[in-house]
């Protein structure tokens, strides 16, 4: 995803074809919203954990209410406050989703809207920035690690049945 976004905001250049400049501001727009690849099972990105997710609210009918950009919109209309005092049905939809996940116990994204995690390591620091006495650590690694590491430990060995 990281060089996907890349190429969106880069519309289509590779990074050689840039001058440093332009390219450093492109990857700091590109890794403001999207996590440094990492195989470190210390340095998880957030989503690959499992316990973190992106989403939106909708109405009865289902249909996604103003939000005032959508879900990975890599401008800043995505920071969470972007609208307080400039359009306030899409600032209040923000709102709303931010006080029913922190009721439940997530953290939201600084940068994004629709980013909310709960255990692992952007929660956990942003537990401590909130909670600076308390001692708060990630629950959760990377899922596919952690499947292979788990299906390492349980091989079961059979046994002859007892006659």
């Amino acid at each position: 995803m990281v060089n996907h976004e890349f190429s969106l905001l880069s519309r289509g250049r590779a990074p050689d074809q840039l001058n440093p400049v332009e390219r450093e501001h492109l990857w700091i727009r590109t890794y403001r919203i999207w996590a440094q690849p990492s195989d470190d099972p210390l340095t998880p990105p957030p989503h690959s954990t499992g316990a973190a997710l992106d989403l939106t609210l909708a109405d009865a009918s289902g249909a996604e209410v103003d939000m005032g950009s959508p879900i990975d919109e890599n401008s800043d209309r995505s920071s969470p406050d972007h609208f307080a005092g400039l359009n306030g049905a899409a600032h209040g939809h923000r709102q709303l989703l931010l006080d029913v996940m922190t009721a439940a116990g997530f953290r939201r994204h600084p940068s994004e809207w629709w980013h909310f995690s709960l255990g692992d390591q952007l929660w956990a620091w942003l537990e401590l920035q909130a909670n600076p006495a308390q001692s708060v650590i990630a629950r959760y690694g990377r899922a596919d690690l952690l499947a292979a590491q788990s299906a390492a430990y349980s091989v079961i060995t059979p046994r002859p049945n007892p006659v």
